[in-house]
């Protein structure tokens, strides 16, 4: 396993909506006396070997939990974890700061990841749910609310050292009026557990996810386009529902250089995820794969970080919003959109 791993975990994870909401949530690896963590304040679709991590000294976090000389008022302690954390940097974390949740992460195995998923703490919130909860998933242990940072992690602490971690053992732990921490010996095992506990949730409440369905789908179109997207459903509120016609524009490509830059050169629509006929022939003649999907009436966006993924969205609810209010559509003629598609100042835009 290496940092690549936790990139990946970070990737995949921060791309599931139901998970993940702002820069909420937090991945960790540990090699050695080294704790490589996600950066407070970044998002974890955005990671990459250059931003969102910081190496921090193991060993260093550790003994933060048990100072004796750590400020007794909470306010002074959470300041102080916070200089002494910085101070269990490792090398150069250009300016960022780890998560505030190293205490957390610490305690735990091999790689971990922790985050809100609404319909956990939704299921949380009612004790004939989350008795079903612990019935269905016996190994978790749940903790109840303390405010995050070291005041979360000497709790969990207090909770690790009655019951270790077994080495290669996958753990899960829900934290109340707060979210999941799922641990783990790989990267996979963590994804898998994480959907296997938020899916579970999700149908016991009556609201069904996506999110393993898009993940299984993402890889499969990456495979074909040769290219490392992910796909998430589109929220606005003005793209639900789209008529028949709007549908059959869209198909037929941009009507402005941004919706080519932004949403690729036009929707394809996938009758059966089986099925990706649609798929191959857009690689085929782009040489990329679409970027915006119709699936079961719904549409989706391909993007590398949910940063992306917003601005296509945002970009298509113009441009659906203009033909909305245009009878008969003036669309961008194919030598341009493929002149745009290959035109390095906007590869460049795409690729900020």
């Amino acid at each position: 396993m290496s940092l690549k791993d936790l990139i990946w975990l970070s990737n995949a994870s921060g791309m599931q909506p139901d998970w993940i909401q702002a820069g909420g949530g937090n991945t960790s690896w540990k090699k050695g006396d080294s704790l490589f963590i996600k950066a407070s304040g970044t998002t974890l679709s955005e990671m990459d070997k250059e931003n969102g991590i910081v190496e921090v000294k193991l060993s260093k976090v550790c003994e933060l939990l048990e100072d004796p000389n750590a400020p007794k008022e909470k306010s002074e302690c959470d300041a102080w974890a916070t200089r002494e954390l910085q101070q269990a940097v490792k090398g150069n974390a250009r300016g960022q700061r780890p998560s505030m949740e190293t205490f957390l992460h610490a305690m735990l195995g091999k790689i971990v990841f922790h985050g809100h998923p609404w319909a956990v703490n939704a299921v949380m919130q009612n004790p004939t749910h989350f008795k079903a909860f612990q019935s269905t998933f016996p190994e978790n242990k749940n903790i109840s609310y303390e405010t995050p940072g070291i005041h979360l992690g000497r709790e969990l602490k207090k909770i690790m050292e009655q019951d270790p971690i077994k080495e290669k053992e996958t753990q899960i732990i829900t934290l109340e009026n707060h979210g999941l921490i799922v641990s783990g010996p790989n990267a996979d095992t963590v994804f898998k557990t994480t959907c296997s506990v938020v899916f579970w949730c999700h149908d016991y409440i009556g609201s069904p996810s996506q999110g393993l369905i898009l993940h299984e789908l993402s890889i499969q179109i990456n495979k074909i386009s040769k290219e490392s997207l992910w796909i998430v459903p589109v929220e606005h509120y003005g793209l639900q529902r789209l008529s028949a016609p709007l549908i059959k524009q869209l198909m037929k490509g941009p009507i402005i250089p941004d919706q080519q830059v932004y949403c690729g050169y036009h929707l394809v629509e996938i009758i059966e995820t089986e099925q990706y006929e649609a798929i191959e022939s857009y690689c085929q003649k782009y040489a990329e794969g679409p970027k915006v999907i119709l699936m079961e009436g719904q549409l989706f966006i391909r993007a590398k970080n949910m940063k992306k993924a917003k601005e296509a969205e945002a970009v298509l609810w113009g441009c659906v919003q203009s033909l909305r209010y245009i009878e008969t559509p003036v669309f961008l003629s194919e030598s341009e959109t493929q002149y745009l598609g290959n035109w390095e100042a906007e590869a460049y835009r795409r690729s900020l």
